[in-house]
């Protein structure tokens, strides 16, 4: 399990995985002036062993977590 916060929508593993990586989750939020969280239609694409790219039309930072083995 792997996880960090980017700005960026190329995205490089900390480590890279040994033999695959089974899912990536990322969200981003806005924190808005009432304290709440609107949550960006976000597209994870590209998974490979190494890296995976962020599609989404909002601004990071995003958070993400990837499993894998």
């Amino acid at each position: 399990m792997q996880w960090g916060t980017t700005k960026e929508t190329a995205v490089t593993f900390p480590i890279a995985f040994r033999q695959s990586c089974y899912i990536v989750n990322c969200n981003g939020s806005d924190w808005g002036s009432s304290g709440g969280a609107t949550s960006a239609g976000i597209s994870i694409q590209n998974i490979t062993l190494q890296s995976f790219a962020v599609y989404t039309w909002e601004s990071g930072p995003f958070r993400w977590l990837a499993l894998g083995k």
